[in-house]
């Protein structure tokens, strides 16, 4: 009856870490997904950030060429107008620059975040898979001496 009662615990301790490990890898692949999705979407944003910048400095290109066609007596007036499409280009520039490392900065720091779960669930399902297997040891050294 005592080897009955070990068996039935092996078997339910067997049946919770089964559990256990299904709800762990279930819980790694929603991580996974989450980063890729993260991933998806900050890849995204980055090409629409770059083709608002290239159509802005295209734009602005132009916008200097046709003030370069208009100048003819105001040197004075073409310099500033220049002077500002430069300083808009800039600006638009650093904008993005800093949207960029910004958004990089936030990817990062969530793949960190992501990472540092998917650590602490593997020490977890690590403790649990050796508390289980001192707990089988414990049973089979019980099935010996009763046995």
């Amino acid at each position: 009856e005592e080897e009955s009662k070990i068996r039935d615990q092996a078997k339910l301790k067997e049946k919770e870490r089964a559990e256990q490990q299904a709800k762990l890898d279930e819980e790694s692949h929603t991580l996974e997904r989450q980063i890729y999705a993260a991933r998806e979407k900050l890849e995204k944003e980055r090409k629409e950030v770059e083709a608002k910048f290239a159509k802005k400095k295209v734009h602005l290109e132009k916008s200097k060429a046709d003030l370069q066609e208009t100048r003819k007596d105001d040197e004075m007036w073409f310099a500033s107008e220049k002077k500002k499409l430069q300083n808009q280009l800039d600006e638009g520039y650093k904008q993005i620059t800093r949207f960029y490392e910004e958004e990089m900065e936030a990817q990062q720091k969530e793949e960190e975040r992501l990472s540092s779960k998917a650590a602490a669930l593997k020490e977890k399902w690590m403790k649990e898979e050796a508390s289980f297997l001192i707990e089988m040891e414990e049973l089979e050294r019980r099935k010996q001496t009763f046995g």
